[in-house]
């Protein structure tokens, strides 16, 4: 059973499950239709290919160990 992604902007859901990540949008809701519509179905690699391109996620190098700051306790 896919498990449900809290909404985001209150407009769009995700729903995760069976390798495919749907997206729903809120916006063609009105009092007689209730249920959330899909709008796309992503693998996990197009989502976050789409991601990036548009600016959302953005990848850093992580510090090599030898490089990491030091915490002291």
């Amino acid at each position: 059973m896919p498990n449900e992604m809290k909404t985001f902007n209150g407009r769009f859901k995700f729903e995760i499950g069976y390798g495919f990540i749907t997206m729903l949008d809120s916006a063609a809701r009105n009092e007689d239709e209730p249920e959330w519509v899909p709008r796309a179905v992503f693998t996990a690699d197009q989502l976050l290919n789409a991601l990036v391109k548009a600016g959302r996620i953005v990848f850093v190098d992580a510090p090599k160990p030898a490089e990491a700051p030091r915490v002291d306790d």
